[in-house]
């Protein structure tokens, strides 16, 4: 089957999420981020995360995006710790005081898990949001809207740095490694951060110049037929 790469994946012409354009997909993003600011209940955005988790798996979209896992696993273990350990949540019992100040409540896990499910549901809302556009949707709906061409070429461009840094940060590290670098220790990793920081700002200057000259030309040239600008990308 035909692929079509989206801003960090690639989906099948004839899918779904492919046919039903980005408007929807849009107000479908507003919709869960807006529930995700607004609701209270973490059990009822755990419910939301698993379907939207459910579809993403149904992309396999993890199959060849695994470092993104690992990076949602950490941060997740990150934001727990932070409510455990470093707040102060008023409750009625309070099991655990610590010496700088901070404490475990009865109500403190509850806040934790609700404070998880909100950054879950914002973060797998947008994947699914990122893994299911493409730039010609994106171009296409932006000239519908009559949109300035200077601002479809910055949107566009804040998307497809974001994505190229996504794709380009484990190639950086197996080329450092390849080359002697290792993080086996805190100061090797801080040098290893700094030069994969050093590398992807170059890439990134360099991705920006020539996705530039390219939507210059997809602009100038062709008009909002979706099929002549898939041509051309």
């Amino acid at each position: 089957m035909t692929k079509t790469p989206t801003f960090i994946h690639y989906l099948e012409k004839d899918s779904f999420f492919y046919r039903i354009g980005l408007l929807p997909k849009l107000i479908f993003f507003l919709i869960m981020n807006t529930v995700a600011i607004c609701n209270k209940l973490y059990l009822y955005n755990f419910f939301i995360i698993f379907f939207l988790v459910f579809i993403i798996l149904k992309l396999d979209f993890f199959k060849t995006n695994t470092k993104i896992l690992k990076a949602i696993s950490i941060s997740s273990f990150g934001i727990l710790i932070f409510w455990l350990v470093l707040s102060e949540v008023p409750g009625s019992i309070e099991y655990i005081i610590f010496p700088w100040g901070s404490y475990i409540s009865n109500n403190t896990f509850s806040y934790a898990l609700l404070a998880l499910s909100k950054w879950l549901l914002f973060l797998s809302s947008g994947m699914l949001l990122m893994a299911t556009v493409s730039e010609i949707e994106v171009v296409n709906f932006l000239f519908k809207l009559q949109v300035k061409k200077k601002i479809i070429i910055t949107i566009t461009l804040a998307f497809n740095t974001v994505s190229s840094l996504i794709k380009d940060i484990p190639k950086t590290k197996l080329i450092l490694e390849c080359r002697g670098f290792r993080d086996d220790s805190l100061f090797k990793k801080i040098k290893m951060l700094f030069f994969i920081g050093v590398i992807l700002s170059i890439n990134s200057m360099k991705n920006i110049i020539n996705i530039n000259q390219e939507y210059f030309f997809k602009i100038n040239i062709l008009k909002m037929d979706v099929e002549k600008l898939e041509c051309v990308i």
